[in-house]
Order: C-alpha cells, then structure tokens, then sequence
C-alpha cells in the first residue's frame, strides 16, 4: 500500500508518497536477509540517508531526540532489521549522541538558519529643531531565502524610511533612515520664554520580519524550507533642545538644513581591515572567522568554495576511514548532498568531522 510521510532533510520538510510492504512483522531476532532474501541491508546503510538528514537539520542547531530516534528506527525497519537488536540499538544511541554534539557546535557557532527576536536600545543624543540627521538601521537575515521585513516606526518621533524592505538571504543590510523635527516655532514677544534645556523623547521602532518558505519538487518528494516569523523592538531615545536651534560660533552660516551630523543607528561598529576576496572565504574554511571584503560581503558568498572543501573533507580525505568503519562516519553528508548544505552547516559539520577524524588518527597511532 502506499503512504504519505513527511521528513526532515537538509533543513527542509520532505513529503512524498513511499511504498510500504504491509506484510512485513518485524519480530526479535529476525534479520534483514530473513526479510529480503534479495540482499541484505547492513545497519550503517540503513541509518546512513536518515542519519544524513538528521545531522544537516542538527548542523542548523535543531534536534530533537525523540522524533531523531523514531526516524532511525524507522529506518532499521523499513530495511528489515530489528531496531532492539544490539547491534542496531547500540548505533542508534551512538548517532543521537552525535547528532546532539553537532547541535552544540552549531549553537556554539550561532548557525540557526533563522531570525531570532529580542529588544535593544537606540540612543540618538542631543537634537536640534530644523536639522536633519542621517542615520542608518541594521536589518540581518539569517535564512536561506529572501526576507520581507515591515518597519513601524514611533509615532512621536519624526524618524522616516521606507516602510517595507526585502532583506537577501544571509545577508545585513543598512537601511537609511533621516530624523528631523521642524524648526522651532517663533516666540512672541512678551510670551513665555523656552526653558533652553534638553528634553528628553521616548518611542520605538519594530522591524517584523515575515514567515517566507520555498518549495522544490526532486525526485524524494517535496522539500519545503521556512524561514519563521521574528520581530525586533529597539526603544528610541532623543534628547531634543527646548529653544531654537543656537547658531555655530564663529559664523559659517545657520544651523537648519539637509547634511547635518550623522547618529549612530542602533549597532554600528568599526569597519573590518580590507582583505583579499579569497582571505575571506580561506579564513572562513581554516579558522571559522569571517571577515567582509570590498568584494565579499557575506559568508554565504563563499558557499562554492567551502563546499569544494567540504567534498574534499567529506568525500576524499573520509573515505578510508568510511570504508574500514562505515557506521562511524554514516552521519557525514556525501556526494550530491553536501551541495544541498548551506555555509553554515557545513561550517558545523565540519569542526565536528575534524575531532572525530583527529580521535581516529590516534587510535590508529596508538595500535
């Protein structure tokens, strides 16, 4: 009979229309050649596709232990092989605690794939009537896929820009906003007079950033990635002059009009040393450090790159290794696959290989 199933793989939901074999019991102690005497499956390839998909949503720091456990042992069934054998049991635990230190890693490397939400604070300092203030808001997206993001500004505040902007994937943008409050209203004569102090103005701006998702058919099913919903809240704050604008010291002209100073938007921070265009992703593969370049401005820029690297890591350089202990290595992503893994994953993925490559070496040193 048939039926629909939905998985996770590379980040992205899978659903399609698999075959299953209704009369097929798995009982303890029957083994797959019992099942399929066509040929036997062995444990490390049962788990390996499963085991892949597992590690790549692991790699964008998500994990969950009950459902990884249900998809393994859904695996070993699928392919005829008890899930309560030892054997089989025992490389179900070992790959769950594999998945769960390339989580970690992914963590420790703030890969999610994902927009977080949180609140901040944009302090813009003294402000004069009838000057202008350029400044710039920094927009992030982290996902994998473009990122409609709506502003809403204080409504006691004159800060203006647009209202809705589309963020690239995986990449930080500087919004260009300007804060002006009109000239300050003549006094009349005899009236009350301003106290000529700074008062200080409260608001805040919100910048939500949209649930987005993509769809692509292949031959698996239907892979389906989402980019969720998030929100940031920054409190504005803005000391404005009770009085008009004093004029500059040492003549020079009035102090009203467009080209004023600039304020800092809410994280500016110092701009990185140039580097060559290929320092950046070269750094990026051998220290786990990205530095912008005039040339390359975001790391997923050097995703054929890192993936080039990542085929000779995973591919080249593991096969030995996969070959005399294939269930040590069925996590690893290979062929096809990792060019479905983004910067960041393989980024996570790799740090982890690396420490089991290294463990391996010196276990072999030492026999």
């Amino acid at each position: 009979m048939r039926s629909f199933r939905c998985f996770s793989h590379f980040g992205w939901a899978v659903c399609g229309t698999f075959i299953l074999v209704a009369a097929v019991v798995v009982f303890p102690g029957t083994s797959n050649a019992q099942l399929f005497p066509g040929g036997p499956v062995s444990t490390a390839g049962a788990l390996s596709g499963t085991l892949q998909q597992l590690s790549a949503k692991a790699a964008d720091g998500e994990y969950n232990p009950a459902d990884a456990q249900d998809a393994l042992n859904h695996a070993l069934v699928d392919a005829g092989i008890d899930p309560q054998s030892p054997v089989a049991f025992q490389q179900v635990e070992d790959a769950m605690a594999k998945l769960q230190k390339i989580q970690q890693q992914a963590q420790q490397n703030g890969n999610t794939n994902q927009n977080p939400s949180g609140t901040g604070s944009w302090y813009f300092g003294k402000i004069y009537h009838g000057v202008k203030y350029n400044t710039s808001y920094p927009l992030t997206n982290n996902c994998r896929i473009p990122q409609n993001v709506t502003i809403t500004y204080p409504p006691n505040i004159p800060l203006a820009g647009p209202q809705n902007v589309e963020v690239p994937a995986h990449t930080k943008i500087s919004v260009p906003m300007v804060l002006e409050y009109p000239p300050f209203p003549p006094v009349p004569p005899g009236g009350p007079q301003p106290d000529m102090l700074f008062w200080p103005q409260i608001g805040s701006i919100e910048s939500l950033h949209r649930k987005t998702q993509t769809s692509r058919q292949t031959a698996a099913g239907t892979y389906v990635y989402v980019c969720h919903e998030a929100q940031i809240t920054y409190k504005v704050r803005v000391d404005l002059f009770n009085g008009p604008t004093p004029e500059p010291q040492g003549g020079g002209g009035g102090g009203g009009g467009g080209g004023g100073k600039k304020k800092p938007g809410p994280s500016d921070k110092q701009q990185p040393e140039q580097q060559t265009a290929s320092s950046a992703c070269t750094g990026l593969w051998d220290f786990n450090q990205f530095t912008a370049t005039p040339e390359v401005h975001s790391a997923a820029e050097c995703a054929n790159y890192i993936r080039e690297q990542a085929h000779l890591l995973f591919d080249t350089m593991l096969q030995p290794y996969r070959s005399a202990d294939p269930s040590r290595w069925a996590w690893v992503p290979t062929g096809t696959a990792i060019d479905l893994l983004s910067v960041q994953q393989i980024m996570s993925l790799k740090t982890v290989v690396q420490e089991d490559l290294a463990a391996a070496r010196q276990a072999t040193s030492t026999l």
